[in-house]
């Protein structure tokens, strides 16, 4: 399948999926995940077997299955490759059924079910242990995002991001680092390097850690896929992330 081609050939079918089961979950997360775990359909081993999301096949699966490597971080931080059996299938339909069979019945995902938004979705899909990959929330939103995928959903979702005006004031709703940039790629700063009046306002500990309920300016201000960052004197931090309000 060229890459294409993969939305125009998946979306139909996870729509028709959801609606049978009454819409639960969000198709634009589902497509990304199809998107994310397939390569966008570019991963011959996986698409030979109608496998688009990856899951792996326990000593409960009766079904065909395959074996292939991957990648796995268990600490957080670091990745370890492992040889894996993964489910097969014959359609791409008994694909995106079978998915959708895992979600809605294992009790660790239950908070995906009618969530809220796209991002609280992924999240608890995340959090119930679909992936390991820190950055899996972000990557799945970013797809999401990047390729309009919400104009799949029932209804028409709007992530909506906050505004931050240059020059006023903000209040801190709960510890947060204090980063060299804007963005959680960018390392978190020392606490001698916050600025007199930071320092006032910080943990005393080796890393940056404003205090909640501390003042900050807004000097400057960086959007991006569903995250808002703010440039303050001592440094940047975040606002708004998938959702979550930090700063407001």
């Amino acid at each position: 399948m060229k890459k294409s081609d993969f939305i125009k050939t998946i979306a139909p079918l996870v729509q028709k999926e959801n609606k049978k089961r009454g819409n639960p979950l969000y198709n634009s997360v589902v497509i990304a995940q199809a998107i994310c775990e397939s390569g966008w359909g570019q991963s011959k081993i996986m698409m030979k077997a109608n496998a688009i999301f990856g899951i792996k096949a326990t000593k409960s699966w009766k079904g065909k299955v395959y074996n292939a490597d991957t990648q796995e971080c268990y600490d957080g931080i670091n990745y370890t490759t492992i040889s894996a059996c993964f489910r097969a299938y014959d359609s791409l339909e008994e694909s995106i059924s079978d998915y959708f069979d895992l979600i809605l019945n294992l009790d660790r995902y239950k908070r995906a079910i009618n969530a809220s938004s796209p991002a609280k979705c992924i999240e608890a899909i995340k959090k119930g242990g679909y992936a390991t990959s820190p950055t899996y929330v972000n990557t799945i939103m970013n797809i999401i995002i990047s390729n309009e995928l919400t104009k799949y959903d029932k209804t028409n979702v709007v992530i909506d991001l906050p505004t931050f005006e240059i020059g006023k004031n903000y209040e801190v709703q709960e510890p947060l680092n204090v980063r060299a940039g804007a963005g959680t790629h960018n390392r978190i700063k020392k606490y001698q390097e916050l600025t007199i009046d930071g320092k006032k306002h910080a943990y005393k500990q080796t890393y940056a850690c404003l205090k909640p309920k501390t003042i900050v300016t807004c000097l400057s201000v960086f959007v991006g896929n569903s995250e808002v960052w703010i440039r303050i004197p001592s440094g940047y931090i975040c606002c708004y992330y998938h959702g979550d309000i930090y700063v407001k």
